[in-house]
């Protein structure tokens, strides 16, 4: 199974550009997206209902434009429920989570909180990795698998930031939650692109729009996929996509026989 992944900063404008090739390209079975912005009819019709492929969306409720996430899954890999929240109003208002089940395999695409907008929003994400850590946990004790995709909004270790020293007090770097995140990963989760690529620098998901920055590779890395340590044995590999345009963030993928 291949699954991709996604912030597009917004569905509509990127599929102006990059989106409609990237996503023939991927020949992915399952592609999740993050940063929707848009509600189900601003969609265009070709992207609501591709050919081969079963689609959920998931707008955010609390302010049009805002947030959401959405998934595609190839209908040849059989039959598929989708549930669109996590059961918190905090995040569900916000389109924070969709979550695709296959037969054993749970599925989940997340766009987390930023956490920059106030003390507060901070809050708000740490809880949302409380939350999601207690779970996924939870899939894992009912003899679930689970995959855990998308734009985790932090930095884990300093390998995962090109400028660790000047960003230590930044909200996306901050020591709690990247505690929270380790956390995560300590409760039985493999962060599968640092499994597969151990030690290599400079490999970043999301570039500030300001000249040159990404040409200089001057990055975060904020997107990631993750699998519980029963699935983790099956994986094949975990990507970037650095060079495809269309968004700040660029796509991450994963594959597991």
């Amino acid at each position: 199974m291949k699954i991709v992944s996604w912030n597009v900063n917004g569905l509509r404008a990127c599929a102006k550009t990059h989106f409609r090739d990237w996503f023939g390209r991927s020949d992915a079975d399952i592609v999740l997206i993050q940063e929707l912005r848009a509600e189900p009819d601003q969609i265009p019709p070709d992207l609501l209902e591709i050919q081969g492929y079963e689609a959920a969306f998931f707008p955010a409720s609390c302010k049009k434009g805002y947030s959401g996430v959405a998934a595609w899954v190839r209908r040849s890999i059989g039959a598929v429920g989708f549930e669109k929240g996590m059961g918190w109003e905090t995040a569900d208002r916000e389109g924070r989570v969709i979550t695709l089940s296959v037969g054993n395999l749970r599925v989940m695409g997340s766009y987390v909180f930023n956490g920059g907008r106030s003390e507060e929003a901070f809050a708000d994400k740490l809880e949302f990795w409380s939350r999601i850590r207690d779970q996924h946990a939870s899939w894992v004790g009912q003899g679930l698998d689970v995959a855990f995709l998308g734009d985790y909004n932090i930095c884990h270790q300093p390998i995962d930031i090109a400028d660790p020293v000047g960003n230590k007090d930044s909200v996306g770097f901050r020591p709690v939650e990247r505690e929270r995140l380790g956390g995560y990963f300590e409760a039985g989760f493999a962060d599968c692109f640092r499994r597969f690529h151990p030690g290599v620098p400079s490999q970043y998901t999301w570039w500030s729009n300001r000249p040159g920055v990404r040409a200089r590779n001057h990055g975060w890395r904020i997107d990631y996929a993750s699998v519980s340590e029963n699935l983790w044995p099956r994986g094949k590999r975990c990507w970037h996509e650095p060079e495809q345009m269309g968004s700040d963030h660029c796509p991450i993928g994963l594959e597991f026989r």
